[in-house]
């Protein structure tokens, strides 16, 4: 009896995770000949720390350690070159399924999952690896589920830039799932594509319907059945829309909705690690609620549970900037800069630049442009992209070149 009780108990733990160790990871995948899952996180990603925290640590993924061995790659990190170099990361997270025979993807995810996608892009991914094939993007064949399936799918007309059939198909096939949780993800990729398209007669009839539903979505009861941040990114989704439209009073009254779902969840939370999930979406929530300074206190006590952690006083600094404080906010955001290292850093030199820009700082704000450029250029290909150096070199030449210093007499 308690030789079972202690099998039931291991069977229903959280999965161990390998932490930024993907050879280790590898080794033991290989020896235990399981595949290997990936999650490809960064510590600013909201998306990355809920599936960290409220998600892969649910005692129903423990039963998944039987095919899988699960493994963490913080991508800001400099020993996370490498493996970006040969599995590139462009969204956050991104889940991989590794074949640790030959190293091969078998399947990827971008986003966060439930245990019932999971179970779906397990059995894809066994499938996948035991027919000796690698992943080819949005191609499932054998899919643990069709809602999988279809997600996984419109993630990769996103990525190709097929934008017209992934609003089409998302249109298409949402009425085939009643699941909630499956909604959602078809929506809300649907929505991500959507809003690359030209307008036009089709694509409103198709617009209708995905925001139709979104709004539904964050409504009770539907909501209730959905990742708390699956919901939160919804929202965000239709504050955007509302901005876009100049409609400050839907604005302001989604944001107040929004802000008070995320209170809530945030004051559910069990751990400072848990609330601290919520506070990058709870800032973009109370500024659409048109209430900034109702996250002050929020992130300081953020602060003071990590002290170390240069994502508090950088929301701060956002915090603010939107208050107009600006000496507050260029406090912060050093603050920020001097706990900082990895790619992060550069939005943070950017973000100090906006701050200079708006106190109408244009010596500071070149100096902090080209310090983010400086940087940027210190850190690995594989981590920045040379991209995004030339888009910071753009919009530095593109400010205005400094007042000529008059000579002295």
């Amino acid at each position: 009896m308690v030789l079972a009780a202690l099998l039931v108990s291991a069977l229903s733990a959280a999965p161990q995770m390998i932490e930024d160790d993907f050879q280790g990871a590898l080794a033991k995948a290989t020896a235990e000949k399981k595949l290997l899952f990936v999650d490809a996180w960064a510590p600013w990603c909201h998306s990355c720390l809920y599936l960290r925290e409220h998600v892969l640590t649910r005692p129903a993924f423990g039963a998944f350690e039987k095919d899988l061995v699960f493994a963490a790659i913080d991508t800001e990190k400099a020993g996370a070159a490498a493996f970006l170099e040969k599995y590139p990361v462009n969204a956050w997270p991104t889940l991989y399924f590794i074949d640790p025979s030959n190293g091969n993807v078998v399947l990827k995810w971008l986003g966060t999952l439930d245990e019932k996608q999971m179970a779906a892009l397990l059995t894809t991914a066994q499938k996948t690896a035991a027919s000796g094939k690698s992943f080819v993007p949005g191609v499932y064949p054998g899919a643990g589920s069709e809602a999988a399936a279809v997600i996984g799918a419109l993630s990769a007309m996103y990525d190709a830039q097929d934008f017209a059939s992934c609003t089409r198909t998302a249109v298409d096939k949402l009425d085939a799932f009643a699941r909630m949780q499956d909604r959602a993800g078809v929506v809300t990729s649907g929505i991500g594509c959507l809003e690359e398209l030209p307008p036009s007669a089709a694509s409103h009839a198709m617009a209708a319907k995905l925001w139709a539903e979104a709004n539904s979505l964050v409504k009770e009861p539907q909501r209730s059945q959905i990742l708390v941040d699956d919901v939160s990114g919804i929202y965000g989704m239709l504050v955007e829309k509302a901005e876009r439209s100049k409609d400050s009073v839907r604005t302001k009254k989604i944001g107040q909705d929004w802000f008070a779902f995320l209170n809530a969840a945030a004051a559910a939370a069990k751990t400072p690690a848990e609330r601290a999930v919520y506070d990058p979406h709870r800032v973009l929530a109370a500024i659409a609620a048109g209430k900034p300074g109702a996250m002050l206190k929020p992130l300081q006590q953020s602060e003071r549970d990590f002290p170390e952690d240069y994502n508090p006083p950088a929301r701060l600094a956002l915090v603010h900037r939107e208050m107009k404080n600006y000496p507050e906010a260029l406090k912060d955001s050093d603050r920020a800069l001097s706990k900082c290292t990895g790619p992060r850093k550069i939005s943070l030199f950017q973000t100090k630049a906006g701050i200079l820009e708006q106190s109408g700082d244009l010596k500071g704000q070149r100096q902090a442009l080209a310090e983010a450029i400086s940087y940027a250029k210190s850190l690995p290909i594989a981590q920045v992209g040379a991209k995004r150096i030339a888009t910071l070199e753009a919009k530095y030449q593109a400010l205005p070149a400094p007042a000529a210093t008059a000579p002295t007499q």
